[in-house]
């Protein structure tokens, strides 16, 4: 088996070093999605309780404001001059002063009843919203932490001689339990969201993390493997 050539190696080095950098990147991404997404929660439990749907008038009321909405087939118009929030075509545009804010497309089979998703959905998704949220805070936190000890991984494996160290392996380990909480998570605010409402998250099981996962498990044994190997040619 031929070994591996000083230019060999310095290439592995720098591809290491540059995952790391990313990662790292990643990771203060998702710190700062963690700090934004508690202001959200913190902000949603004083203003969720606030909102109150009136079916039988077409009234909404927050706070001490109270204005109508209309629905006709699958649109939803709701506001005044000040701020609207107008669902139009599966198209929800946000407006202040005649200016648009925030226009998000929602697929063809986003909302089948408007009427029932603005009256039925939304207060019991209003209920959840700050749990939910802070949840979300949770899973930015675990991300953020496995991202963390991979990029801690790859500045090792770029300035040692070799990757198979413990620091390495303990690092990749608390990787996978990380990763493997974030799925827990997502499947934990999926059931909440669908149990409130029957609207799902776009955040649940996919196959992409479901393989990230297994990779990292299967890097731990290689870890590992190598660690004994090396360990063992030295005595």
């Amino acid at each position: 088996m031929s070994k591996i050539s000083k230019e060999e190696k310095k290439r592995y080095q720098v591809v290491s070093r540059i995952l790391g950098v990313l990662m790292r990147i990643a990771n203060v991404c998702c710190w700062v999605g963690v700090g934004c997404t508690v202001i959200a929660a913190i902000a949603a439990s004083i203003i969720a309780p606030n909102i109150n749907i009136d079916s039988t008038n077409k009234e909404i009321t927050l706070f001490d404001k109270t204005s109508s909405y209309t629905i006709k087939d699958k649109d939803f118009d709701y506001g005044d001059e000040e701020g609207r929030v107008a669902i139009k075509d599966n198209v929800v545009t946000i407006s202040s002063k005649d200016s648009d804010v925030l226009s998000v497309k929602l697929s063809d089979n986003s909302i089948t009843e408007i009427e029932k998703f603005i009256e039925n959905d939304v207060p019991n998704l209003l209920k959840v919203l700050p749990f939910v949220l802070m949840l979300t805070a949770v899973l930015l936190g675990a991300y953020a932490l496995a991202l963390g000890h991979g990029a801690s991984v790859f500045k090792n494996i770029a300035k040692e001689d070799t990757p198979f160290t413990k620091d390495n392996i303990e690092r990749t380990e608390k990787s996978f339990k990380y990763m493997i909480a974030a799925l827990i998570l997502t499947f934990v605010i999926d059931i909440i969201m669908v149990a409130a409402s029957g609207f799902k998250a776009n955040i649940g099981f996919e196959t992409t993390s479901i393989t990230g996962i297994l990779a990292i498990y299967v890097t731990i044994y290689i870890f590992k493997a190598g660690y004994q190997l090396e360990d063992k040619n030295q005595k």
